[in-house]
């Protein structure tokens, strides 16, 4: 009886082994999982590994690369007539990387299986584990591509993740049908050369999906006869410009020949591609053109120098006729001009291998269609903005020449008179090509220099009319202000007009005092900052602290230096702001506070650290002339005295040009005057 029993024992514990084998080639997960046959720290190490690779370039490219592409696709699309705030969608990343992160985590899986895993003999395993390695490579070439060419679309995720599920499905049917030829139900391991010959297949087969795919549907397509359509006898090949790794990436898109790209979203182009708006309207031209034209005709056309529509119009525009000439009669005699239209025709024609007739009837068809008008906007946009980038840079030059002139003439530093009225003209000759350039770049400088040389060439009206425009767009510019006053002083004599000169020179002194007070109060406070912060450096006991202190006590100091550097540059054009004044005054018949005023200008000029300069002098001349030249030219002993004082202050300078020397001496000795 125990004998019984013992193998009644031995009969159930071989039934339970049987059942556990039974369940293992049955793929009893519940059972491999619990039993063991699964490594569970080797896959999480994996799937770590596998899949960190793909969120951490999605945040980096939304964290760094995405704010500088949508601040350049606005620009974009407002070349191309189109205004709007694109946002980014981040959740759209995490979609499509969520999928390749769970796709990798399977491939991962199939390295943590024990043998025998469920389902797959030994050499599918392999073939599929290589499969999904070459598929990996893959995926990260194409991340690391897409991320340096700023294109790392969310999509990419997802095609990365259905290279990698292509990549184990390929091989698990490749190595099955391998095991269904050999007629082997329990293949035994790849060996030597075989072994070999099946990674690099099984490697391959994950790293090539796509051209596999291609390869296999271009055998089907010739085994079958099909013929060859028209799409594919104008394949993106033919654009100008479009490499293999653009026609892929446009495929990518949708777009798999020249009537997909001529039709194509411009826009979605524009913000899911890397490539910049122009490139991609360059293509467009093209391929609206080749939509109308044979491929017989394209290399015509090139050789012509028309590669695309906007080429096409540009010339041929020229060759229609219009209603007049349209609707002459056939018994007037052919004018000059419809001869000439003729033959330009007629050349044209030739030079393109077409007909007349036949352009006339290109012509009408692309006028319009798909496109034409993004095409057009975008053209006639980027040579606007072309053109006044233009505008700017001409106007900002004849604006800085012009002001660098005026401060050098004002100051007296070489002799103008010959050169500056060529360099004048020649730079206003080259704005006026420009057209009108005040809708660009116009800025105080810009106005301001483009009066004085027009000033300097002797056009007064223009220069007052740049003035009176610098005044009214910018009424805080004091220069605007006192040279208008002088130029006002300079070429007119109505007293109204001098009235208006003093009244913006008294302008033009209100404002500059005001920016001069401030500098000096900025500095002022720099200064005590200084002090406060050295203090504190002396105080203080730590280190660290010592060298924040001494740091700002170093800004602090080149601040003030700074300022003061300012207000000692505004001071030395306080004085010609003064002198302007003087002038007014003394044209007014005030002339004590004329004298006043240019006493005023030499006392700011020296605090400025100026050395003496002889235009104040000469402004005083006409002080002492007014005086001289008071009552008739009969001065009182009053006025002569105060002409003498003035005669006397000039000489003491010592730096009036000849020109006033001489009539000083001339006044002098006419009216009998003596030096105290």
């Amino acid at each position: 009886d125990a004998t019984d029993e013992d193998a009644a024992d031995e009969d159930a514990a071989d039934e339970d082994a049987t059942d556990e084998d039974e369940g293992a080639k049955n793929g009893d997960f519940k059972w491999i999982l619990l039993n063991g046959n699964f490594k569970w720290i080797l896959f999480l190490i994996l799937t770590l590994l596998f899949s960190s690779i793909f969120p951490l370039s999605a945040y980096a490219y939304g964290r760094w690369t995405v704010p500088s592409l949508e601040n350049q696709l606005e620009i974009d699309y407002k070349m191309l007539g189109f205004q709007t705030k694109l946002v980014t969608k981040k959740r759209d990343y995490f979609y499509h990387y969520s999928l390749t992160i769970f796709v990798a985590s399977v491939g991962a899986a199939l390295f943590c299986w024990k043998q025998p895993a469920p389902l797959l003999n030994i050499n599918t395993l392999q073939g599929m584990q290589l499969g999904f390695l070459g598929a990996y490579v893959y995926s990260l070439g194409l991340v690391y591509r897409r991320y340096t060419t700023r294109d790392l679309q969310p999509h990419v995720y997802l095609s990365c993740a259905i290279g990698l599920i292509a990549g184990m499905i390929f091989n698990f049917v490749a190595f099955e049908a391998i095991t269904g030829i050999a007629n082997s139900t329990s293949p035994s391991k790849f060996e030597g050369v075989g072994a070999g010959a099946a990674a690099i297949l099984a490697f391959s087969l994950g790293y090539f999906p796509n051209l596999a795919i291609r390869w296999f549907g271009r055998i089907s397509r010739t085994s079958l006869n099909e013929g060859l359509r028209r799409s594919d006898a104008f394949p993106l090949s033919l654009i100008d410009g479009i490499s293999e790794l653009h026609e892929s990436r446009l495929k990518d898109e949708g777009i798999d020949n020249v009537q997909n790209l001529a039709t194509a979203d411009i826009f979605d182009l524009v913000a899911k591609t890397p490539y910049s708006a122009q490139q991609i309207i360059a293509w467009v031209d093209q391929s609206l053109l080749y939509l109308y034209v044979d491929s017989s005709e394209i290399d015509s056309f090139r050789r012509a120098g028309v590669r695309s529509v906007t080429d096409y119009h540009d010339l041929w525009d020229r060759c229609i006729p219009t209603n007049e000439q349209r609707n002459g009669t056939e018994e007037a005699e052919p004018s000059g001009e419809n001869t000439n239209l003729d033959k330009m025709r007629k050349t044209i024609a030739l030079q393109l291998a077409t007909t007349e007739q036949r352009l006339d009837s290109l012509h009408r068809a692309t006028k319009e269609g798909p496109n034409m008008q993004t095409v057009r906007t975008y053209w006639n946009n980027i040579q606007t903005a072309s053109v006044q980038v233009r505008d700017l840079l001409i106007n900002q030059v004849c604006g800085g020449v012009g002001r660098a002139l005026r401060e050098n003439l004002r100051e007296g530093t070489f002799n103008p008179n010959v050169i500056l009225p060529q360099v004048a003209e020649n730079l206003l000759e080259v704005a006026a090509s420009t057209g009108k350039l005040e809708a660009a770049g116009v800025s105080p400088e810009s106005l301001n220099g483009r009066a004085a040389l027009h000033g300097i060439i002797g056009e007064a009206r223009e220069a007052r009319r740049l003035l009176v425009e610098c005044v009214e767009q910018f009424p805080d510019d004091p220069v605007a202000y006192n040279d208008l006053a002088w130029l006002d002083l300079q070429t007119r004599s109505q007293k109204s007009d001098i009235r208006s000169a003093r009244n913006n020179s008294q302008r033009a002194i209100k404002l500059i005092t005001t920016v001069i007070e401030r500098a000096k109060e900025a500095a002022k406070e720099a200064k005590e900052k200084k002090e406060k912060a050295l203090k504190a450096s002396e105080v203080s006991k730590k280190a660290d602290e010592v060298e924040v202190h001494k740091a700002e006590a170093y800004k602090a100091d080149i601040y003030q230096a700074a300022r003061e550097a300012e207000a000692k540059g505004l001071t030395s054009d306080l004085a010609g702001y003064r002198d302007t004044l003087a002038s007014a005054e003394i044209r007014l018949g005030n002339i004590a506070e004329g004298k006043k005023q240019s006493e005023k200008a030499i006392d700011a000029w020296k605090n400025s650290g100026r050395k003496p300069d002889g235009r104040f002098g000469e402004t005083l001349v006409k002080a002492f002339k007014a005086y001289l030249l008071s009552i008739d030219e009969k001065p009182s002993a009053e006025d002569k005295a105060e002409a003498t004082a003035i005669f006397t202050m000039v000489e003491e300078q010592g730096v009036a040009s000849e020109e006033t020397k001489n009539e000083i001496a001339q006044l002098r000795k006419k009216h009998s005057l003596k030096v105290k």
